[in-house]
Order: C-alpha cells, then structure tokens, then sequence
C-alpha cells in the first residue's frame, strides 16, 4: 500500500537540476537522453513519476534508477499515477480481475506484462493466482515504488507529477489528486514558488498546433 510522503530538499549555492518525467518504461530513451543533457553526479536529477507502464523496460528501469540512486545521493524519484495504479492491481486482492482486464487490454508492455512472459503464466487461469505470482515476483520492486515520496520540494520549486490544489495545506490532499490531477494548468496554483510537473503531454495546451516544448507558464508558475 502506497503512503502520502512529501520530502523537502536544501540546495545551497549553485547548482543544476534536470527533471525528467513519464519515461514509460522507455529505458533506452532515457539513458540516451542523459547522454544529450551530459548528466553527471553533481547535477541534481528528479524522475517526476510514470517512469513504469506502457513500455516493455518497465522492471529494467526500476533497477536502472535504483543504481543511479545508488551512485548519487542527488538522484530523486517521485511516484506518478503509473506506479499508483500498478501497486493497486498488483497487491489489492479485490483488484485480481481488473489485473487480468488489463493484461488483456494494454498487451505486450508494462511490468506485470514483463512477468507473464518471463513465467510463461496462462491468462485462463484464476486471478487470484496470477495476481499472486505477479506479486510474489515483483516484491522487491514493488516495495522500492511504495517508498518514494509523492513530491519534492525546495525554497526554488515544487516538483509532483500532476499537480497540487489551489490552497495553503495543499500537502493534505489526496495522493490520487498529487498524481491524477488533469486541470492543474486551468486552476493553478497559490505557492509563490514555481510547480513542476509531467502527467499530460504539453501538445495537450496548444488548440490548433501540434508541440511538445516545455511550457513555462511565468503568470501562474507552472512549469510543465
């Protein structure tokens, strides 16, 4: 079961930070894109959630920012709706069914996709069952995601994957809202420090152009 954990961090000084978000399981593409941005230990890098689901990697990079974690204590990971959802199929057991719909929907990506394959499992036979070995089998990266926080922050910016409320005790909302929320760049915000957040395809903000740049909202201090 996933726990609402916020974390904060003092930097001092100088410093860069790189947030990258929804990597998807796309471990290749991240590595490469570490490369173009010259990634080093002495940069501070943030996974901004969804690093798991829709690609076929999903268990490759859970280890992969398990050892750059490892090697830097300038590396954070926060959890978006991805990991969310994929603890709850996986360890709820009235969500065994809903576990089996979604193998048969989504198909050949994600984590639990990864594991049917590697155990050869039958998707006919009960649920329960294969809700169980996915679970058995998955209980060391299982427990790494139902450790990370929800957010993190700093006196310069507040990274979480969708968003916060529009109030002052932002931090006593939902965990769904921190990493499901879809009209935080409509209401935004009332911090007098910038968000960062991932979730929605910037291209989704543009009515009559297709672009995925950055969005740097300077009025409501959104940076997507």
């Amino acid at each position: 079961m996933i726990e609402i954990k916020h974390e904060k961090l003092n930097i001092e000084g100088n410093y860069r930070c790189i947030v990258i978000s929804d990597i998807h399981s796309h471990l290749d593409r991240f590595q490469q894109l570490l490369k173009e941005v010259h990634y080093t230990t002495n940069d501070y890098l943030i996974i901004n959630g969804d690093f798991v689901e829709k690609g076929t990697q999903a268990i490759e990079t859970v280890h992969y920012l398990q050892q750059l974690q490892k090697q830097s204590e300038r590396v954070y990971v926060l959890l978006g709706n991805c990991e969310y959802a994929l603890d709850a199929l996986i360890n709820e057991d009235g969500l065994c069914q809903e576990m089996l719909h979604y193998l048969r929907k989504i198909g050949k990506s994600g984590m639990i996709d990864q594991i049917v394959f590697q155990k050869h499992l039958d998707l006919k036979e009960r649920p329960q069952v294969l809700q169980k070995i996915v679970r058995d089998s998955l209980k060391k990266e299982l427990t790494y995601i139902q450790s990370l926080p929800s957010s993190l922050e700093t006196d310069d910016f507040l990274c979480i994957h969708a968003g916060i409320d529009q109030r002052k005790d932002w931090q006593n909302a939902s965990l769904s809202s921190f990493v499901e929320k879809r009209d935080f760049q409509k209401v935004g915000h009332c911090l007098d420090k910038y968000v960062i957040v991932g979730h929605l395809p910037t291209s989704n903000f543009y009515e009559k152009q297709i672009n995925n740049d950055i969005c740097f909202d300077e009025d409501k201090k959104i940076i997507s």
